[in-house]
């Protein structure tokens, strides 16, 4: 077991501070876009922490990420209703609306093709709820029936299959494989359950280590290692948490960085009061070990979208690109400038 670290920063991040906690890829500053519980997709500076609006969605927005002409498909999560917002132009369109979906429609994950996503329902609805295949011209299928289910990625080494993650029994919660019609369980991960209750909530593919990389709730951050080959699940590790209770959306720049969002500390729900890293944008490094807080106080944060590469407004582009091209990140909530967090080390266990 080794122990990841966690360090508080306050406001910009200086050039010796990133060396410091091996964070030398996030000299340059990043932009996130981001989606609030008022509705508003924001971007966010990764560097001051400032924010910009960029859009007043018709309700509560879940998940987001980018098509290549650079507009931005988002899902309302209690409307039924996947959309497409252009910021170039302004407008706000429907792409799918399903009856047979719940009033909890969750993560979204654009294919490498480019033409459609998968889509989470973590109730049952109509339908029974599970992973849907939606096309940008609003064709629904359903892939897997059931509930529970969160965060999807797509399968980099088996065009069509998709991972999917499932928040279990009393007993584990699962990281599943399976093929392009979802007819088939390809290969599975059942993760025992701890800190009373984990999940994994966000999913992201990462090309810089060619892993999946998960946001667990009540827990920390997963490592999801898959067969390069045939993309089949072989293994994994949990850095855990006794301090970061609620982490929610996860994303990557390619480069060796994460992005997460931290909802709150332990304390916020046992009583202590103590919220000092609630609302949280996190960023992770991988090859330094090193989770470097850097936001606080941003209400509703809730999932992430790159800007760059596979899912933003770089053409063509099949990975996400490096660090230094600006980045977009959902924030679920509001606006406004980010405050600064205490400079505070914090330690997280390494759990195979």
């Amino acid at each position: 077991m080794r122990n990841m670290k966690f360090v508080g920063k306050m406001g910009v991040m200086s050039a010796a501070l990133c060396a410091a906690v091996g964070l030398a890829g996030h000299v340059s500053a990043v932009t996130l876009t981001a989606s609030t519980l008022n509705d508003t997709l924001t971007n966010v500076n990764t560097i001051t922490f400032t924010t910009t609006p960029v859009f007043t969605a018709p309700d509560d927005v879940d998940s987001l990420f980018y098509l290549p002409n650079g507009s931005i498909v988002y899902d309302l999560e209690t409307e039924q209703q996947v959309r497409l917002y252009n910021p170039t132009t302004h407008t706000d369109s429907l792409i799918a609306s399903h009856a047979g979906w719940s009033n909890q429609l969750l993560d979204m994950a654009l294919e490498p093709g480019q033409t459609s996503f998968l889509l989470s329902d973590h109730q049952a609805g109509t339908d029974g709820g599970g992973v849907y295949r939606v096309t940008l011209g609003g064709t629904v299928t359903h892939l897997v029936n059931g509930t529970g289910y969160q965060g999807v990625a797509f399968n980099p080494a088996n065009a069509g299959a998709f991972y999917v993650a499932n928040d279990g029994n009393g007993s584990f919660y699962y990281l599943d494989e399976y093929n392009s019609t979802g007819t088939t369980l390809l290969s599975q991960l059942a993760i025992p359950k701890a800190n009373g209750g984990q999940e994994i909530d966000g999913l992201t593919w990462d090309p810089y280590t060619g892993e999946l990389w998960g946001a667990i709730k009540y827990g920390g951050i997963g490592e999801f290692k898959i067969d390069p080959i045939t993309g089949l699940l072989t293994g994994y590790t949990i850095f855990q948490s006794s301090v970061f209770n609620d982490v929610d959306g996860i994303t990557t720049d390619g480069a060796g960085n994460l992005y997460l969002v931290v909802r709150s500390q332990t304390n916020s729900y046992d009583g202590g009061g103590d919220v000092l890293y609630a609302n949280t944008i996190g960023i992770y490094n991988i090859a330094g070990n090193s989770l470097s807080p850097g936001s606080n106080n941003i209400p509703g944060l809730d999932d992430l979208a790159p800007a760059a590469g596979l899912g933003s407004n770089t053409p063509n582009s099949p990975v996400p690109l490096p660090a230094s091209v600006w980045t977009g990140l959902a924030l679920l909530g509001g606006m406004g400038i980010v405050a600064g967090v205490r400079r505070r080390k914090l330690a997280l266990a390494r759990v195979n």
